[in-house]
């Protein structure tokens, strides 16, 4: 086998190739390339800032971020009742703790998913209400 010329594939030759009309120069794709060129030059792609990367990730929210909240929130209430205990053992209830039991009970309630947990905080509000109750019928 004879080698005519590197990268000549045999039997290739004028018979294989179309002839394109003299006006023809590049085609109809190479005039789509030049009006889209023409039409939007390309912006430069920016790399994001290592601020903007701080961004976006403080954007996203986190998985664990709505059971930080309710632990929050539940601290919050738990610290209540803890000082609702502290002052049973003095012996007297400020009406503006039982108030805030009682706020912090209804705002809770609507959200929790749990039914115990529901009846829970539902039964520690009437319990708040009870004892506010007391406190109206006092002399």
């Amino acid at each position: 086998m004879k080698v005519e010329r590197p990268g000549a594939a045999p039997g290739a030759g004028a018979a294989g190739r179309t002839r394109r009309p003299a006006g023809a120069a590049g085609g109809d794709f190479a005039q789509a390339l030049e009006r889209a060129s023409a039409k939007a030059p390309a912006a430069p792609a920016m790399a994001p800032s290592p601020v903007d990367s701080l961004l976006m990730i403080q954007a996203v929210d986190d998985a664990t971020e709505g059971r930080k909240r309710a632990r929050r929130r539940a601290d919050a209430m738990l610290n209540v009742l803890d000082q609702v205990r502290h002052d049973l053992l003095i012996g007297a209830i400020p009406r503006g703790r039982l108030r805030e039991l009682a706020a912090l009970c209804r705002l809770e309630r609507s959200q929790v998913d749990d039914p115990k947990l529901k009846a829970l905080i539902d039964e520690v509000e009437l319990r708040a209400r009870v004892e506010l109750a007391k406190w109206s019928d006092d002399p």
